[in-house]
């Protein structure tokens, strides 16, 4: 998670070296007591480059202020699906109550393939079980549909 927060100290040329040496493609831009103020991404610094700023701007100057996040207590796996595809983001903070960041998650963080709810505690996340009612009637020989049961099994 630290190759995601860079502090609201920081310049242009500092974000821009983080983004290239950790790969990220964004960045979560946080105080000194860990609450997160907003977001920069690698468009953000080539944009404010554009603009004229100098690459000793702090990145407070360019970063998204009015970013999309989740709080840990209420994660929504559709409202993540909706910011990662449909809004194309390349992370979501996770805040608490105070906006401190507990955990930046990533589109691979989550294993999309399986539809089950998750929740983060601690930082870590955490698939929970789904219950599911599930019936299952079964009985008898199959003689009603032989001769097809002589050679199938009888589907259930």
């Amino acid at each position: 998670m630290e190759n995601y927060k860079i502090g609201v100290g920081s310049t242009l040329r500092q974000a821009m070296i983080q983004l290239a040496n950790d790969g990220s493609k964004s960045l979560v831009v946080m105080n000194d007591e860990h609450i997160c103020k907003g977001i920069i991404s690698n468009g953000d610094v080539r944009n404010a480059i554009l603009a004229g700023f100098g690459l000793d701007e702090l990145v407070t100057r360019v970063f998204r202020s009015n970013f999309k996040f989740v709080y840990e207590h209420s994660i929504d796996q559709e409202l993540l699906w909706k910011y990662f595809t449909v809004d194309k983001l390349d992370l979501v903070p996770i805040l608490n109550n105070e906006k401190k960041l507990i955990k930046v998650l990533a589109f691979e963080d989550v294993d999309w393939s399986r539809d089950l709810p998750f929740e983060v505690r601690g930082g870590e996340i955490n698939q929970l079980p789904v219950t599911v009612p599930l019936i299952i009637f079964a009985g008898g020989t199959g003689s009603r549909i032989k001769p097809f049961t002589d050679i199938l099994p009888k589907p259930l």
